[in-house]
């Protein structure tokens, strides 16, 4: 079947339509692409988790792993823990904290201690 105007040779398709139609989704990947990973970057913590623990561990004053139950997780892209300091254990080895026997830490991308607070 020919098309008025056309011939044979000439395909009978419609690129300009289609790619007008994908042009705004194009548009909004393209940006979402581009936006996402400047987000998770800027949530992820340049630092890893162990080294995030020793750092909170050493800010806290803790000289074995023994002495000290170190609590917490990544909040807004820095790391922010609770060390408790053990006084013994209970004959199921469950802890016994010291009263008032915490520090709270803040860790940042960095690596440094951003914010430190001491048990009352």
């Amino acid at each position: 079947m020919e098309l008025p105007g056309r011939s044979p040779e000439t395909p009978c398709s419609h690129p300009p339509r289609r790619v007008a139609r994908l042009g705004p989704l194009l548009a909004i990947a393209w940006r979402f692409a581009l936006t996402v990973p400047a987000i998770a970057m800027a949530q992820s913590p340049a630092i890893g988790k162990a080294r995030a623990i020793d750092i909170a561990r050493d800010a806290a004053g803790c000289k074995s792993v023994d002495v000290c139950v170190l609590r917490g997780g990544l909040d807004a892209g820095r790391w922010v823990f609770v060390v408790s300091f053990v006084a013994g254990r209970d004959a199921d080895g469950r802890p016994r904290f010291v009263p008032g026997g915490f520090v709270g830490s803040t860790v940042g991308r960095d690596g440094r201690v951003d914010d430190r607070m001491p048990g009352l």
